[in-house]
């Protein structure tokens, strides 16, 4: 038999030289150090599991989303294997598509991926400057940020719907609008929008789910996530929608 051939390593991309040499210094280099990242915690590396989501029926871990603090900044790795890797690619494509919507999407630092093995990663850098909906709606917020979404809380909110609209004119899904998803910057007046593994093209949706019927139903619970994010009724929403239409 032949020689068994060595697997290449999976190399990892940046879009950040700045971030990329922040982890070279803590020994955080290839994509085996990012997937087994806990392991460098000792390393003045602190880590929080955030989200940890196992196979329905192999109840293996799929998917994890980790926060990593370091002494110059944070960041959000999100890993995933298996059934779960196309969340890897998704959250790629979205950081190219959302920006045509009038989004900004969550900064990436950094990205691995290996359709072969079905592992990938991808490295968030925090979004400075953001505050998300949900945390603004609570008061959580320092209190001059509250007290200019207050102000400005009817025009962030129409432009949200504007926003909205676009999408759902569009040949794109996404289920997760959550007052934890979406951000505003009250420095920029922009909107941003994080989370993005659940956001696709129809195209990948299988067939009966685009018959019109099932895709009406669909974008009804959009709809329905949408109002109780922003803590409206959904006919207001609708009405909202029809505004933005005029």
């Amino acid at each position: 038999m032949p020689p068994e051939m060595n697997t290449p390593p999976i190399a990892v991309q940046w879009n950040c030289a700045k971030s990329k040499d922040l982890f070279a210094r803590l020994g955080i280099k290839s994509f085996e150090d990012f997937w087994l990242i806990e392991d460098k915690e000792s390393q003045g590396i602190s880590i929080d599991g955030i989200r940890r989501h196992k196979g329905r029926f192999s109840r293996q871990l799929q998917r994890h989303t980790s926060r990593i603090c370091l002494s110059s900044g944070e960041f959000f790795l999100k890993r995933a294997s298996g059934a779960s890797y196309k969340s890897i690619s998704r959250e790629l494509s979205a950081s190219l598509i959302t920006p045509q919507f009038g989004l900004e999407p969550p900064p990436i630092a950094g990205y691995a991926s290996d359709p072969s093995s079905l592992r990938g990663f991808v490295l968030f850098k925090k979004l400075e400057s953001f505050h998300a909906i949900q945390e603004l709606l609570r008061g959580a917020a320092p209190q001059e940020i509250l007290e200019k979404f207050g102000r400005s809380k009817n025009c962030i909110y129409e432009r949200i719907f504007t926003v909205f609209q676009k999408v759902q004119n569009s040949a794109y899904y996404y289920p997760d609008w959550r007052d934890k998803h979406i951000f505003w910057n009250p420095d920029s007046d922009s909107l941003a929008l994080i989370d993005l593994e659940r956001f696709h093209h129809l195209s990948e949706r299988p067939a009966y789910a685009r018959l019109p019927l099932l895709l009406r139903m669909a974008r009804k619970k959009e709809q329905k996530t949408l109002a109780k994010a922003l803590g409206i009724s959904l006919p207001e929403l609708r009405l909202q929608i029809i505004k933005t239409k005029a």
